[in-house]
């Protein structure tokens, strides 16, 4: 009996201990919250969140107060450098590189700029579309969201306030520190399953 008890604990045990360390190393997301430095009042949000070895998923939002407008440039920095980074979605027009701006009006330029940055994304096309959410996909090896972690972050808008003719320019720092998602639980958990069943047929055939 107490060989029984002993043997679920340690299982369950090494199964919490597993979710949290494997998913924390392995599932991670920041969100980075940005706010205009120049032009009319604005407020951003890019969720970044592992999708793999090498790859962070983004999602950027057009947030309050803003009025109307449309994201046409996307900036950050990031730590290891830019040497193969790619960066794919459907309405990402154009890549740079350690640049303070894009094409067609998108750039990051004016007092209180924290240009340049080390990536700029185009983000649709000036005038022909109006983008308040996007999302793409950054790789490059060695990529995970702690890259991010203390780095600045810039959004260009344009046609923004009620009239849709004005502009705004935001900024915003990463924090430090990514939250868990539990995005890898269930399939720990079949792990875990199959380790304990495998240990309870050992255990039945020596008893036998």
């Amino acid at each position: 009996m107490r060989n029984k008890l002993f043997t679920g604990s340690v299982f369950a045990g090494s199964l919490a201990l597993g979710v949290f360390t494997h998913s924390y190393a392995t599932a991670a997301s920041l969100t980075v919250n940005l706010t205009k430095f120049t032009g009319d009042n604005a407020g951003g949000e890019i969720t970044l969140t592992d999708s793999g070895p090498d790859k962070i998923d983004f999602l950027v939002k057009i947030t309050p107060p803003t009025v109307n407008g449309d994201i046409r440039g996307i900036y950050f920095n990031l730590l290891g450098g830019t040497l193969g980074l790619i960066a794919t979605g459907s309405e990402v027009t154009g890549t740079y590189f350690n640049k303070c701006s894009g094409g067609g009006g998108n750039n990051l330029n004016g007092g209180g700029s924290p240009c340049p940055f080390n990536v700029v994304l185009d983000i649709g096309q000036a005038g022909s579309d109006i983008i308040t959410q996007t999302s793409f996909t950054v790789a490059r090896s060695g990529l995970s969201v702690e890259s991010f972690f203390g780095q600045s972050f810039g959004l260009r808008y344009q046609q923004t306030g009620e009239d849709k003719k004005g502009s705004s320019k935001l900024k915003g720092v990463a924090p430090e520190t990514a939250i868990p998602t539990l995005a890898l639980l269930p399939g720990l958990i079949g792990m875990g399953l199959a380790a304990w069943r495998k240990r309870k047929s050992e255990q039945a055939e020596s008893e036998a």
